[in-house]
């Protein structure tokens, strides 16, 4: 096991938060000898109004997607279609979908696994760094049969963390 994971969502909020610390923490694995240097926090007994306003919104944009802007337009696997806040595909199905999306089609909450070959390419020692699986909101295939990653955000703007997260999603895909 490492002592570090990361995911493009954690190493967006980097760009938002710029603390090396808050990063450490965040990919610090409690089985790791590091994780004894970090302060403990109790859990706290509900999720602040904030962060469940934040989250529901990001929910019921979700939702709207789905059911108005790309109603009918979704990839099933199996009679399978994802819904906001709900299973999303795993691995394999992801895998599936990927195999069998068309142009024009999207493809809603996909699992895809770090391949090795992004480690090698950017000389990442798993022992130290791993990255835990992926979950972008959406993947469609262009005209020019290119996969092309889209985040969905309830956000009046695009973010430096939501382009880093989305452009990190496409190295992986690579």
């Amino acid at each position: 096991m490492s002592h570090f994971t990361v995911s493009p969502s954690k190493s967006a909020a980097y760009f938002l938060f710029k603390c090396d610390r808050n990063l450490q923490w965040q990919m610090t694995n409690s089985s790791s000898l590091l994780s004894e240097q970090i302060p403990k926090f109790g859990q706290p007994s509900e999720e602040s109004k904030l962060m469940t306003a934040l989250t529901s919104g990001g929910f019921k944009w979700e939702r709207e997607l789905i059911n108005h802007v790309l109603r009918g337009k979704l990839v099933s696997v199996n009679g399978f279609i994802p819904e906001p806040k709900g299973k999303a595909f795993d691995v394999q199905e992801t895998l599936t979908a990927l195999r069998s999306i068309q142009e024009d089609e999207w493809i809603f909450q996909s699992t895809f696994a770090v391949p090795q070959s992004f480690y090698d390419q950017y000389n990442i020692d798993r022992t130290v760094v791993s990255f835990s699986d992926c979950y972008p909101d959406l993947i469609t295939k262009t005209t020019d049969g290119k996969l092309r990653i889209v985040d969905a955000k309830a956000s009046a703007r695009v973010q430096t963390k939501h382009k880093i997260q989305v452009a990190m999603y496409a190295l992986m895909l690579e």
